[in-house]
């Protein structure tokens, strides 16, 4: 399926204005070079869009508007689209399902031929549309738009992919010109109503439609545009938030919808109404305004919204977050700061964490990190506060703050709180704590710049969280201010504090000796308990531990952890293969002789 980039008014608008501005020759030079990059098949078809040659161009005609659909002609294509349609329904094209080895994935299988007979009955509506034939085209479009459903069901459509995306139509452009022909043919007081209903049956099928895709499917404007958003306003707005499936469609169509109505004013009005959505409204405003460049009220309204939502903590977090960029846009590092501050104490994240960190002038850095590790280890002054809750230590962000603040003891605490299992939960401190206890303790500053080190490996895997969790590069930068490949990094922050913890050897030692005793009961509660998918990764910790050791008491301290393991457990035989695989790769530890 052809994603739809521009709608045919904007486009046959722009093309207008760009012709105007070249010559005969310019032309001539621009038709012929897009010539010459034609693929042999579609040169003849090319060619039929100018008039032959003539001698004068006294002789030239203008061809004659193309006539109104004849109505039997009409009836007999629709019903060529409804056996289509019920072809498809009744399996007519599937063969079967089963494994497709090329895609490694089932797949349903059968006669593709649909594909090119439902192109061409979409392009049999479009033609009726761009004639002006919409009642026809309505028809003819949402027989063929519903069809679509049909593919939720094995057994009706066949391919390698969704059925919409099977299709050379563009079927985002079908669904604005189905509901263009479908506004222009019904009744005005009506409008409302059946444009909504058609929005909702034809939700999850193709691209999310807006009105200002179905404003720009045709060069004439839309009639009776101007009384109809304040009643399309209306009726969005009185959607309910747990429509089930629609309603976020619904919101977005209403955003949308006020804006083309009385641009920022109309914006600025769903903001302040209270609500589930009230803070998506404000963001909606916020955006408008800056994408107007009206920044500076772009903050303000930001700075409003943070006032007045009261919902979800996130939601907040997520305002604050859109402020932040705005001033630092403007200019405003110190408004920035205390943004990206409020959003880390709405919604606490590693990936928040950075984003403060990142706006910290290095000289504030130290003191602004502390502050919020007291602010997160005091009692909660209020609902929505946060602060540590009785009987429960940090979380896994909580001990990213309290390792990047040096506060070691407290992050150590939540670690040995913690269950020995589960460190794949995202709330498991282990996955940070550890690795930023054995690298203190094995007297480095950084973790081992050597190749193939577990240790190393480990501690580079202390990024991974939020890579995992679906935050990619344009929320990463949403989110930090930063960049996917150098923005804030967690290795970096808690390097840094790595950096300015000067320990004495006692402390070392007592760190890895905490770091060792977690790790023996992970690794003890893995095999013991038989779980065999995490047998390498248990592992890989196991001889990173002792690469600690190694570094910090002796290469014999290390490889004596390692051959303690493989005593204590020599069934296990799955184990300590991926042991020996760990400990054969590291640049620290050498692989313990066999027993015989």
């Amino acid at each position: 399926m052809r994603s739809a980039t521009l709608g045919l008014k904007p486009f046959l608008e722009e093309l207008a204005g760009r012709l105007e501005g070249l010559d005969r020759d310019e032309l001539g030079q621009v038709v012929l070079a897009h010539a010459e990059g034609l693929p042999a098949g579609q040169r003849a078809a090319f060619l039929e869009i100018f008039p032959p040659r003539r001698a004068s161009a006294r002789h030239r005609r203008v061809p004659p508007a193309a006539p109104a659909i004849d109505p039997e002609e009409a009836a007999q294509l629709l019903s060529d689209i409804d056996a289509f349609v019920e072809t498809v329904r009744t399996g007519g094209y599937f063969q079967g399902w089963g494994w497709d080895h090329e895609l490694r994935e089932e797949r349903a299988f059968g006669d593709e031929s649909w594909v090119l007979e439902m192109d061409g009955l979409f392009e049999v509506a479009g033609g009726a549309f761009l004639d002006g034939a919409l009642e026809f085209a309505r028809d003819a479009y949402g027989k063929l738009l519903q069809a679509f459903s049909l593919d939720q069901e094995v057994g009706t459509f066949c391919g390698d992919r969704a059925a919409a995306e099977m299709v050379e139509t563009d079927v985002g452009e079908a669904k604005a010109r189905y509901l263009r022909a479908l506004y222009e043919t019904a009744p005005a007081a009506q409008r409302p109503q059946r444009l909504l209903e058609a929005l909702e049956e034809l939700d999850g099928i193709g691209p999310e439609a807006s009105l200002q895709a179905v404003v720009d499917t045709r060069r004439e404007p839309l009639p009776g545009l101007d009384a109809f958003l304040p009643r399309w306003v209306e009726r969005l707005a009185a959607v309910p938030p747990e429509a089930y499936g629609f309603a976020r469609e619904a919101r977005r169509l209403l955003a949308e919808a006020a804006a083309l109505h009385r641009g920022a004013e109309g914006l600025a009005d769903l903001a302040r109404r209270p609500g589930p959505d009230q803070a998506q409204a404000y963001l909606d405003w916020v955006d408008h305004l800056a994408g107007a460049e009206r920044v500076a009220e772009a903050v303000a309204a930001a700075r409003e919204g943070l006032g007045a939502v009261t919902g979800p903590a996130e939601d907040r977090a997520r305002l604050a977050e859109r402020l932040a960029g705005l001033a630092g846009a403007q200019g405003d590092p110190a408004g920035a700061l205390d943004a990206r501050r409020q959003a880390w104490r709405a919604a606490p994240s590693v990936a928040r964490l950075l984003a403060l960190a990142g706006a910290c002038p290095a000289a504030q850095l130290s003191a602004v990190l502390d502050g919020e590790a007291v602010l997160l280890a005091a009692p909660p002054a209020g609902p929505g506060s946060r602060g540590a809750a009785a009987g429960e230590g940090p979380d896994r962000t909580a001990c990213a703050l309290l390792l990047a603040a040096g506060r070691v003891s407290q992050a150590t605490a939540g670690l040995r709180a913690a269950a020995a299992l589960g460190w794949g939960f995202p709330g498991h401190p282990g996955p940070v704590v550890v690795p930023y206890l054995l690298v203190a303790g094995s007297g480095r500053t950084a973790p081992p710049a050597e190749k193939g080190s577990r240790l190393a490996e480990l501690f580079a895997g202390l990024d991974a969280p939020d890579w995992a969790s679906g935050l990619g590069p344009e929320a990463w930068r949403d989110r930090t201010g930063g960049t996917a490949g150098g923005g804030p990094s967690l290795t970096g922050l808690l390097t840094r504090s790595l950096e300015r913890l000067r320990l004495a050897p006692d402390e070392r030692r007592r760190l890895l000796q905490q770091a060792r005793e977690v790790v023996e009961e992970r690794v003890t509660a893995v095999v013991a308990g038989q779980h065999r998918g995490a047998y390498q990764r248990v592992a890989e910790l196991a001889v990173a531990c002792a690469e600690a050791m190694a570094l910090g008491a002796g290469t014999d301290a290390g490889n004596g952890f390692i051959a303690a393991w493989h005593a204590r457990h020599p069934r296990h035989s799955a184990f300590r293969a991926e042991l020996d695989r760990a400990t054969g790769a590291s640049p620290f530890l050498s692989v313990p002789p066999r027993r015989r």
